[in-house]
């Protein structure tokens, strides 16, 4: 039966964003291994492989959306050669050489990424966290970098692409 639920589990690892034999295992093993299945798992599993997510995800709908995003962000900045107009028309300058306007304006396009990034980065260590509750400068500090990286994805939603 072991053999039968890890070429499962291994076939369906592949599927999503989410581990799916981390979440097999949790669903359907006790701590001890043993097998337990709850009344509702069939239809639980069955709704994640058809739709790739099921209700748990919606939880927390916040966290799960950034888990999503956070890494396909961190590959986009690596992969994207593109630039936003909005921030090239910045740069433009008949004075300047095309080639020198479009690598500042590369750059500060990689700073943006690299905010939304940061923004994203602090709503998942939000959690794990260790500072002292009553530090307010330090939770002040905390919500402006993500509310500013939270505005820049909202400004420019729709030039992620490549």
């Amino acid at each position: 039966m072991k053999k039968v639920l890890n070429k499962i589990y291994n076939y369906l690892e592949d599927f999503y964003y989410w581990n799916y034999r981390n979440w097999l295992r949790y669903v359907i093993e006790d701590k001890h291994g043993r097998l337990r299945l709850s009344p509702n798992w069939f239809k639980a599993v069955w709704f994640r492989i058809r739709n790739g997510w099921d209700s748990s995800d919606t939880w927390n709908l916040d966290y799960t959306i950034v888990k999503f995003v956070l890494p396909r962000l961190k590959h986009f900045k690596e992969v994207t050669n593109g630039i936003p107009t909005k921030i090239y028309e910045k740069y433009r300058n008949p004075n300047r050489k095309v080639s020198e306007s479009t690598k500042l304006a590369s750059e500060e396009w990689k700073k943006t990424i690299d905010k939304m990034i940061l923004a994203f980065q602090r709503i998942i260590d939000e959690d794990e966290d260790c500072h002292v509750w009553e530090d307010r400068k330090y939770w002040n500090e905390q919500e402006k970098i993500k509310e500013d990286g939270l505005k820049l994805f909202a400004e420019y939603f729709q030039d992620l692409w490549w």
